[in-house]
């Protein structure tokens, strides 16, 4: 009953969603990025950004699965809401697995980390789009992409191909990401 009274429409919460899961999936990275660069001797820091990242990754899906509940008249963005979504689910999936491989130390790993600025770049671009509207340039990421790619076929190491794989796949997600962002229009007050 309070839903047809006092409705709240789905797609006006998507951009404060997006953002918010785009910024929990950066802390997330970043302790990531940390783990690699120093010995893990307390993993609570890495432990919090990822369970932040997991519940920002929750609430998008949820408002894209109660979109469709709206009527269809107020499912603005329903698409590009999809989309988003299942963007940034793959960003976390691709973020959890180089995660999970964050124990294993070896000199690759400070090769791999050459690339974090241009990511974090990409996703501060894509954050500041859906939060601010400013055009963002993509030159950075696809510049990186191809430098991963490089690393990843003169490695020789499988471990090191992998986290260079799972970094190209972040890489490639987050420029998708910033690419849907700049498409995404702010919502009036008046719809």
């Amino acid at each position: 009953m309070v839903r047809f009274l006092w409705p709240e429409w789905q797609y006006k919460k998507l951009p404060g969603l997006l953002s918010e899961a785009i910024l929990q999936n950066t802390a997330y990275f970043k302790a990531i990025l940390n783990e690699y660069q120093k010995p893990i001797t307390d993993d609570l820091n890495y432990r919090i950004a990822r369970r932040e990242a997991h519940r920002a990754d929750n609430a998008l899906v949820m408002a894209w699965q109660n979109m469709q509940l709206d009527p269809q008249k107020q499912q603005h963005l329903k698409e590009k809401a999809f989309k988003l979504t299942y963007l940034n689910h793959a960003l976390l999936s691709y973020l959890s697995a180089l995660g999970a491989h964050r124990t294993q130390q070896h000199k690759e790993t400070l090769n791999m980390l050459t690339f974090e600025d241009h990511i974090l770049k990409a996703l501060d671009e894509a954050f500041n789009r859906l939060a601010t509207q400013n055009k963002s340039e993509t030159e950075n990421i696809e510049g990186a992409l191809e430098e991963i790619n490089t690393q990843l076929l003169t490695t020789g190491k499988e471990s090191a191909q992998i986290q260079y794989v799972l970094l190209y796949n972040i890489a490639e997600v987050t420029l998708q990401i910033l690419e849907q962002a700049k498409l995404f229009k702010p919502v009036t007050n008046n719809d």
